[in-house]
């Protein structure tokens, strides 16, 4: 039964306006008794599960205070009234995507509440994510609303968002945590691309093709969010994060990474590629992220490579205590930068070496056929990683679903290496140049080669 302003409920609550219309109306009310602003929510499902919910307390989902029954008319629950402006309509007034950066500071707030949610016994499962229930308090803070259809028992018919909802939770399917990760992920994808997802249920059909790739509508995204949101958004099941905290871990490691380096002139690069890729694969190391120009000092790289083969593992570049994602909120000063379009750079990014233009000789008269001569090589200046690619830099790219993992996980000398928390910080190994290569992708750089 539909409410005007001015009905009261309950003896306590009158209705103001209606905020929206899904599965069940959710009204903006006054508490008579409190004096102060409420949102009264009409739901559907008055099992014993569903009344459990009523209990959950968490800094990034409304306080649930109050539910009632009203004969003839239904059940409601009574929550705080969350002032602010929700994602659509902000993408609606601004009409631009938002900054990585800060749509990643409130995504992280809501997978901490989905995280919440999903471990009660029984899990909750929204099942309504979109951006219009995510709201934005004055103080910054994301809450996540929108809990009609939460507490519907599953099997079951439920209501959908076209574009939003994964294709088991059209008809009768049964939904878990990685239907919202679904959701998410098409969430997220609508905020950084202002477009919205085509409906699951059509791409299943074939009636439309798969949402293009979030750094191909909007550049300023970082190849590795890309990647985490493709991966996120997959029509098998199957094939989706196993987890929100899953989800979130992909998407701090994407967005950690430089992959806003830009590839700038190659006119300086000289020689047979393929010469260079035959190196690469000799070496059980890999570097990322040419910033300008090619790569040079070819020959002093790789006596690096053969130094670091020589030492082994025990003593990596990078031995910097590793902070393992976790579902706190991303920092609010941690800005992507702009890709730069200097062609001369006068410093490298972070954790990159600046190597300035210059000459240097090229060649090896006692080399095979393709290193004659000797000759003079000019390169403009480009930056190069300052380390090894780690263990944990490279499973961020394996976690995105940009990468393979290595062909073993063992070492020289260890049993268990790449999958050991305690050599997270220690270079990669059995890496193939297409791996490394698929690697440097993701990072937004390029393998050393001689083009």
């Amino acid at each position: 039964m539909a409410l005007t302003p001015g009905d009261i409920l309950h003896n306590r609550y009158r209705i103001v306006e209606l905020l929206g219309q899904g599965f069940g109306a959710t009204y903006h009310a006054w508490d008579v008794q409190l004096n102060q602003p409420c949102a009264v929510k009409e739901i559907f499902d008055t099992s014993p599960a569903a009344q459990a919910h009523f209990t959950l307390r968490h800094p990034n989902l409304p306080r649930i205070f109050d539910s009632f029954m009203v004969a003839g008319q239904g059940q409601y629950l009574v929550m705080d009234y969350i002032e602010g402006e929700d994602l659509a309509h902000m993408l609606g007034r601004t009409g631009a995507p938002l900054d990585e950066a800060q749509a990643l500071v409130w995504i992280g707030q809501v997978c901490a509440a989905l995280s919440y949610l999903h471990d009660q016994s029984p899990a909750v499962i929204h099942r309504d994510l979109k951006p219009a229930n995510i709201h934005i308090t004055s103080q910054g803070q994301a809450i996540l609303v929108g809990f009609g259809i939460a507490g519907l028992s599953d099997p079951g018919p439920r209501p959908v968002t076209p574009g939003y909802s994964p294709p088991e939770q059209y008809g009768s399917g049964t939904t878990d945590a990685q239907s919202d990760v679904y959701a998410l992920g098409a969430t997220l994808y609508t905020l950084l691309t202002c477009r919205l997802p085509p409906a699951s249920v059509d791409i299943v059909s074939g009636v439309a093709a798969p949402p293009e790739a979030a750094r191909r509508v909007n550049p300023r995204v970082s190849m590795g969010v890309s990647a985490a949101l493709e991966k996120a958004m997959r029509i098998n099941r199957a094939g989706r994060y196993g987890s929100i905290a899953e989800f979130w871990d992909a998407l701090q490691i994407g967005a950690a990474g430089p992959t806003q380096t830009h590839v700038g002139n190659t006119q300086g690069v000289v020689g047979d590629g393929s010469k260079a890729k035959r190196r690469a694969r000799r070496g059980p190391w890999i570097w990322a992220g040419l910033e300008s120009g090619s790569l040079g000092m070819l020959i002093l790289l790789l006596f690096v490579v053969l130094i670091s083969a020589l030492l082994g593992e025990d003593n990596p570049q990078d031995s910097r205590p590793l902070r393992m994602p976790t579902l706190a909120a991303p920092a609010q000063t941690a800005t992507l930068a702009a890709p730069t379009q200097a062609l001369f750079p006068t410093a490298a990014p972070e954790s990159m070496v600046l190597i300035l233009a210059g000459e240097f000789h090229m060649g090896n008269e006692s080399g095979e056929s393709d290193e004659k001569p000797v000759h003079t090589v000019y390169l403009d200046a480009y930056s190069i990683d300052a380390y090894e690619v780690t263990n944990a830099r490279y499973a961020g790219c394996v976690a995105a679903g940009a990468c393979d993992p290595p062909t073993s996980s063992k070492s020289y000398t260890r049993g268990s290496y790449y999958d050991n928390p305690e050599y997270a910080g220690y270079p990669v190994i059995y890496v193939t140049w297409e791996m490394a290569d698929a690697y440097c992708e993701w990072r937004g750089g390029r393998l050393p080669a001689a083009d």
